[in-house]
């Protein structure tokens, strides 16, 4: 079995769809709502990648986020009566400890009134990692997994973030029902963006039929829901920074074998073709 989460455009026309909650219907519980933004500006120690059509650490991050946050707010309140939305934090220098107490307070609200925690992200996802960014460290899944008391309900996570793929693969792995990541991309990309905000979230909020990256979600492998071939080139830097913390020192080179040359990692504005759609 595969342990790379699948395409979440393979596995059905409603699945993220919060307008199409009713036909997606990933739980029995009530859906309760966290949102949460990232950090403008975090350490330098922290690698991130600029998101496609959002500059990095600008102030059309600024503008991008405040899409996104009232892209999911109207249509939690709108377009699901069924959903409740517990709050939105709006913090582009919130600290990690802050969004920890954040997501604490949620989940214990959750566990106390029986509803299904839904933790919705949008901004900056460290390389190699895709974790959330904030103004003085990361906060990882695995964190986010330790945090959730023993018998307690798992959330259902939403992550608009660059190599947010990385988080719907852990939830893969763990194999916990209803433990489960939407990402914005595969764990080798970048998320992408546009004028009215980040495509993930207009594609949850039924906005945008379909992203231009490949969104994964962790209902399913990459063996059984493969990437769209049309949606699996990416700039090779972007490759190398999914899986690798800090590039600044890497030294990459062309090799030829046999005849046969490597051309997909040396120019700077080169991008990765074919990669492998089914995770292995």
């Amino acid at each position: 079995m595969s342990h790379f989460a699948g395409s979440a455009i393979k596995q059905g026309p409603n699945v993220g769809r919060l307008d199409k909650w009713s036909e997606w219907n990933p739980t029995a519980k009530q859906p309760v709502w966290l949102l949460l933004s990232g950090a403008c500006d975090p350490p330098e120690h922290i690698g991130i990648s600029s998101r496609k059509g959002r500059g990095l650490r600008n102030g059309n991050f600024l503008v991008g986020i405040t899409h996104d946050l009232v892209n999911m707010e109207n249509t939690i309140l709108e377009v699901n009566a069924d959903h409740e939305l517990f709050n939105t934090v709006r913090d582009l220098h919130m600290t990690k400890d802050t969004c920890m107490k954040h997501i604490t307070e949620f989940f214990e609200e959750c566990n106390n009134k029986g509803t299904k925690p839904m933790l919705y992200y949008s901004g900056h996802g460290e390389t190699a990692t895709g974790n959330w960014c904030f103004s003085d460290g990361t906060i990882s899944i695995q964190e986010i997994f330790d945090m959730v008391p023993k018998g307690w309900c798992y959330p259902m996570i939403f992550s608009d973030a660059c190599y947010s793929g990385h988080w719907a693969n852990f939830c893969l792995k763990k194999s916990i029902t209803g433990f489960n990541c939407l990402a914005a991309c595969p764990e080798y990309s970048t998320a992408l963006d546009t004028g009215e905000g980040g495509e993930l979230t207009l594609f949850v909020t039924g906005k945008m039929q379909r992203p231009e990256t490949e969104p994964m979600y962790s209902g399913g492998n990459r063996l059984e829901f493969p990437v769209t071939s049309e949606y699996n080139t990416v700039d090779y830097t972007d490759f190398i920074q999914g899986h690798i913390t800090n590039i600044d020192n890497l030294v990459i080179s062309q090799t030829c074998m046999m005849g046969n040359s490597l051309p997909f990692l040396h120019r700077q504005n080169s991008t990765v073709q074919g990669l492998p759609t089914n995770g292995e």
